[in-house]
């Protein structure tokens, strides 16, 4: 659901009398990023997802290479991410990570 349609929502409960304000945090927080974490920026990454089932060290070593990382870094992270906060309205621009301009 997009943060329009959760606004829309919003006000019509306020119609009815409910006293409800939305609050949104201006970053995400308390999410835990990591190699050993459950998602990392790149968890989207055809690639990268390649690379997640290996051990630690092993991914680690393959994350060196810079043809590994230059394939990561060419692949849309958000497309295939299964992190729900990355699921915007608009598309993600891999090179800024800030939504992409409207076509």
């Amino acid at each position: 659901m997009s943060y329009r349609a959760i606004l829309g929502l919003n006000r019509q409960a306020a119609k009815r009398g409910v006293p409800i304000r939305p609050v949104v945090a201006p970053r995400a927080i308390g999410v835990p990023l990591g190699l050993q974490a459950s998602q990392t920026p790149f968890s989207g990454c055809p690639t990268f997802r390649v690379l997640a089932g290996l051990p630690l060290p092993a991914r680690v070593a393959r994350l060196r290479d810079p043809a590994v990382r230059a394939a990561i870094l060419a692949e849309d992270p958000v497309r295939d991410s299964t992190f729900p906060l990355l699921r915007l309205s608009r598309p993600v621009s891999s090179t800024t990570c800030r939504p992409a301009a409207p076509a």
